[in-house]
């Protein structure tokens, strides 16, 4: 299933195989597993912003953006307010 929806090894499949593995992923609402990704990859794909004495309004504004371009970029984002 993992090589069907990881895109990478799909053309080794048929159409078909990989039609019915993808339907039956987004019916079970099928997310891989981060930890899993990690170990394979070598990467987390994510970005931590800690605000250091910022407002909360102001870590909140520049989050909003951040989050966006990072989200754009296919990272995930985690900020902390110290």
């Amino acid at each position: 299933m993992s090589r069907s929806l990881g895109g990478k090894h799909a053309t080794r499949y048929r159409q078909s195989t990989q039609d019915n593995v993808i339907g039956i992923a987004k019916r079970l609402r099928y997310l891989p597993h981060r930890g899993a990704q990690i170990m394979k990859n070598g990467r987390s794909n994510l970005i931590a912003i800690v605000h250091f004495g910022a407002g909360v309004e102001a870590a909140h504004s520049a989050n909003l953006g951040l989050s966006r371009w990072v989200s754009k970029a296919g990272y995930d984002y985690l900020a902390i307010l110290r």
